[in-house]
């Protein structure tokens, strides 16, 4: 007969209390000493909390971090953004994310260029493109797949309309250097139903299709479920032919957010769904400024909720993100200042693991890269903050320093991204990894030392007008590591 002495205080090793033999054993015993002398409400209540308890759950949970920390299972990898995969904690890990935008801001470029990425790495990805055709997306993935070299934009595919450039030639020169790649991906284009003909409640067997499809991969691994957008997902499908009874809006997406999510956890998918905004949010996401640093003045936590029918989207979501413009402000003497024309920024209104921060995209020919900010030498930026100066006799010395160090890290960072986008080309593995090493010891230091250095000095010497606490610092500054 066992011990009477409490489960905590048993004579188990904790590598031996973690293997599952030994645990389910342990289990088993105290099971079998105690239940019989308990009453059947109490052997009952203990049965059905028996799933639930840390000692059934640590195993595998351990198991999975330790996979996580050795590198066996990670995020699907942002190659072509690195800043933006650092605020993410690497990448997309498996959960619900949510994508926010106005009209035509970018939201389908970003999906279907995260989309392709994944592909290429051989993650299995399913797109549901409830408002694109399969024509527009085949267009898009043809420019992707020759970047910034596409010479043409997808639409000029797609309506036949080339301007100077030879048509015929032009096509079949991006389908013999694309089209061969792109019809061996794992990438599933879902476009028939069209706009509320896809029910919220096809999610999770759409999901579980994907991973099913692709038994070589291991079950922890990553799968890629795009909603592009939800908005426009239909109500729950009938069932034996009887209609369910009518939901409104906001009630639709509510579910169709948590069934997200669930699937997400079910499964390790990672849902990007992508949401549109109501008008009478456009001049926030369209209208932001950017200070003297070139980063946004907006906090991106402060545009939570600016999804169109928001709220449990949200709540729902591990992360949240938010497609800005940066269009500048109107000054009194005709002109705009703090505007970033041609740049969209891509802002962590909610992250549950990660950092939240913004980051700047450029578009060229339908292809999105990680540009730097553009800081004082941008004239519309220095052009805001020159009154300022002029009311004082410049920086004092600390302020300068302090800026002069943060600007040069910046500006190494930003060279080091071209540098790596060159050697991802050539396929040079070595360098990447050298150049990654770098990348994570500059932001390490601008999040640990220049930043604090900056507002530390801004600080002592009075001078807090003139360094604007951008949404950047201010997430940085809350970190727990400053």
């Amino acid at each position: 007969m066992s011990d009477d002495r409490p489960f905590h205080d048993c004579d188990i090793k904790p590598a031996d209390w973690l293997a599952e033999d030994a645990k389910a054993a342990l289990v088993a015993q105290r099971l079998a000493d105690t239940v019989p002398m308990l009453g059947p409400k109490v052997a009952e209540a203990r049965a059905a909390l028996a799933k639930e308890r840390i000692g059934e759950i640590l195993p595998d949970a351990i198991g999975h971090l330790r996979r996580r920390a050795s590198g066996e299972d990670g995020p699907i990898l942002l190659p072509n953004w690195p800043n933006l995969a650092a605020m993410l904690g690497g990448g997309f890990w498996p959960g619900l994310h949510i994508l926010t935008g106005g009209t035509g801001t970018g939201k389908s470029q970003f999906a279907l260029q995260v989309a392709l990425q994944a592909a290429l790495a051989g993650i299995p990805v399913r797109y549901v493109g409830l408002e694109l055709d399969s024509l527009g997306l085949v267009a898009r993935l043809l420019c992707m797949t020759a970047g910034e070299s596409a010479g043409t934009w997808w639409s000029s595919l797609y309506t036949g309309k080339w301007g100077k450039t030879p048509g015929v030639q032009h096509l079949e020169r991006l389908v013999a250097d694309g089209g061969p790649m792109l019809a061996k991906l794992p990438l599933y284009l879902c476009t028939e139903q069209g706009p509320h003909g896809w029910g919220y409640d096809q999610i999770g067997g759409a999901a579980e299709q994907l991973r099913t499809a692709h038994p070589e991969l291991p079950p922890t691994a990553p799968v890629l479920f795009v909603l592009d957008f939800l908005q426009l997902l239909g109500g729950a499908t009938p069932e034996n032919g009887a209609p369910v009874r009518n939901e409104d809006t906001r009630e639709r997406l509510s579910k169709a957010a948590y069934q997200a999510r669930e699937v997400a956890r079910k499964h390790n998918v990672v849902v990007l769904a992508l949401s549109s905004t109501a008008r009478t949010n456009y001049a926030a996401l369209n209208g932001i400024v950017l200070d003297e640093m070139g980063w946004p003045k907006t906090h991106a936590a402060d545009l939570i909720g600016v999804g169109k029918e928001s709220g449990d989207i949200e709540f729902a979501s591990d992360s949240s993100l938010v497609l800005a413009r940066a269009t500048g402000e109107a000054k009194d003497d005709g002109n705009t200042y703090g505007a970033d024309p041609g740049a969209m920024w891509i802002g962590a209104a909610k992250l549950r693991a990660g950092q939240s921060t913004w980051c700047r995209l450029v578009e060229s020919q339908g292809w999105l890269s990680e540009g730097a900010p553009r800081g004082p030498a941008n004239t519309e930026a220095a052009a805001y903050v020159a009154p300022q100066r002029r009311k004082t006799a410049g920086d004092p010395a600390p302020v300068r320093r302090a800026k002069d160090a943060l600007q040069k890290a910046e500006a190494r960072v930003a060279a080091l991204v071209d540098e790596r986008t060159a050697c991802e080309a050539q396929g040079n593995t070595t360098e990447l990894a050298k150049i990654d090493r770098e990348l994570d010891q500059l932001h390490k230091q601008i999040r640990v030392r220049h930043l604090p250095n900056l507002q530390a000095a801004t600080k002592s010497t009075g001078h807090g007008h003139l360094v604007p606490i951008s949404g950047r610092e201010r997430a940085l500054a809350d970190d727990d590591d400053l």
